[in-house]
């Protein structure tokens, strides 16, 4: 009899169903509580010196230099702090620095060996800017969900200084009485500096993105009296860098 109620109870009617339980949607795995306030960026590229001012014509027709070798590896950081949903101001700071070695195209020395010397450009370029983005970052869901974009190109421009160290070590020849000495000519400075560029920013985690970034600057400062009648240094060029950024 006992197992008769067991089973009586746990029987159902006929004509009974199961209920469905409602299905609630998932909330976007990779939203946040609000819009970022900001953001920091590192990133790395190559820094292609535009090398058009008179100084490197002289250096690349007597010594073994190109143009190319005043090109090199650049660091660089930002920190953005956003104004809306599409604007950013962004501070940053990019150090470049080359050291290629080199000797006289057409001249040796008594013992017709080659009459070397080395030359070492280093700039720090502090800047600040507007960057916009072309599309919105993100979009809000009430007061307390905002799920950003996966992917955003923007546009930037902005301004700054640039401090280079120029530096020429090794042997020369004094072209008045074909001399061969030993000697060391440096200049360094500040000079304002401007840029235009764009790039990309691509979501990979939820506060994380890899950006890649292309921005021409131009620049120009003048020498010191180691060098008489050169017009000013030439500090432009193309920048390209690949970097990771995460908003705060």
């Amino acid at each position: 009899m006992g197992a008769l109620a067991c089973t009586a109870g746990l029987a159902r009617p006929a004509g009974a169903q199961d209920v469905p339980r409602p299905v609630v949607p998932a909330a976007p795995r990779d939203f946040l509580f609000s819009r970022p306030a900001g953001e920091v960026a590192v990133r790395a590229g190559w820094s292609f010196a535009g090398a058009g001012s008179d100084w490197y014509d002289f250096v690349t027709d007597q010594l073994t230099l190109e143009r190319g070798d005043f090109s090199s590896v650049t660091v660089g950081g930002d920190v953005g702090l956003w104004l809306s949903n599409r604007s950013t101001l962004v501070l940053g700071v990019d150090v470049t620095h080359t050291g290629p070695r080199s000797e006289y195209r057409r001249l040796v020395d008594n013992n017709r060996l080659p009459i070397e010397q080395g030359t070492k450009l280093l700039t720090v370029e502090t800047t600040g800017g507007i960057r916009y983005a072309l599309t919105e970052r993100g979009r809000a869901i009430g007061r307390l969900t905002w799920i950003p974009r996966s992917v955003v190109p923007f546009v930037g421009a902005g301004g700054g200084a640039v401090y280079y160290q120029l530096q020429q070590a090794g042997d020369f020849v004094d072209f008045a009485d074909r001399r061969v000495f030993p000697a060391t000519f440096e200049s360094q400075g500040w000079a304002p500096t401007v840029y235009a560029g764009g790039g990309v920013d691509v979501r990979l985690l939820r506060r994380m993105l890899l950006t890649a970034d292309v921005r021409y600057r131009y620049g120009a400062a003048e020498l010191d009296q180691t060098w008489v009648d050169f017009d000013a240094l030439d500090l432009s060029g193309v920048r390209v860098t690949l970097g990771a950024s995460w908003r705060f």
